[in-house]
């Protein structure tokens, strides 16, 4: 009897590495409870871990610290079984750069030592619900760490980096992580005449109505004339 040979081929493919967890937090949506957690699409690269690196200004912010391909998951479950409502890809979003100018050169999101947690949530549009959180983006130096501002937006029922009305077509950056709460609680910054010897008085604004998000850098010359310009941000 003739036995008879079957080749089977089979087509493999690998299936994609499971996401690696940086953190997670617990937050209540539409009084339902959702898990909003930050992921890495392969394990991260760990930087500013040098001791005298993580006293340079490239490294504020992100002292033993680690980057990579991250993105932002919103999860509901769902009887048992996580459900995905949202993802957002954060390296997309560092692209968009400071002040709307690309960076091609970011390939992957920076962000700080794992015992600093980025999702602490906190109420920045002043509507009773800590939906929102800053996340920093960039280093320039010492005093400037580019940050943007992510808020639950409840028209579109959708986690989104702040925009504001005026500028909608690309994510509101500020100059440091600190002052998304110092301008949502009080509403505006001003440098006076005379500070750090300018010739302009200078005051940020940022405020948050039933339209969205507006801000804007307000200059006032500091001779008798006291011109007065507005740049929406």
């Amino acid at each position: 009897m003739r036995a008879l040979g079957i080749l089977v081929v089979l087509a493999s493919a690998t299936a994609p590495p499971a996401p690696v967890i940086r953190e997670s937090t617990h937050v209540l949506v539409d009084g339902k409870p959702e898990l909003w957690r930050i992921e890495f699409t392969a394990p991260p690269e760990p930087i500013c871990q040098d001791e005298e690196a993580v006293h340079t200004a490239q490294c504020t912010g992100f002292a033993h610290g680690e980057a990579g391909q991250a993105r932002l998951v919103r999860l509901r479950d769902q009887g048992g079984k996580p459900e995905v409502l949202q993802v957002i890809d954060l390296v997309a979003l560092v692209r968009e750069g400071v002040a709307g100018k690309p960076s091609q050169d970011a390939a992957a999101v920076r962000f700080p030592s794992r015992k600093q947690p980025v999702l602490k949530l906190e109420d920045l549009d002043g509507d009773g619900k800590a939906h929102e959180f800053v996340l920093q983006i960039d280093t320039i130096d010492s005093s400037m760490q580019p940050a943007i501002a992510f808020a639950f937006d409840e028209k579109t029922h959708k986690l989104e980096a702040i925009r504001t009305v005026e500028h909608p077509e690309r994510a509101l950056v500020l100059m440091r992580p600190a002052l998304w709460r110092t301008l949502s609680h009080k509403g505006g910054l001003a440098l006076n005449c005379g500070d750090h010897g300018g010739q302009l008085e200078e005051s940020l604004e940022l405020k948050h109505d039933a339209a969205g998000w507006h801000a804007a850098s307000v200059f006032r010359t500091c001779d008798q004339a006291r011109k007065v310009t507005r740049e929406t941000l």
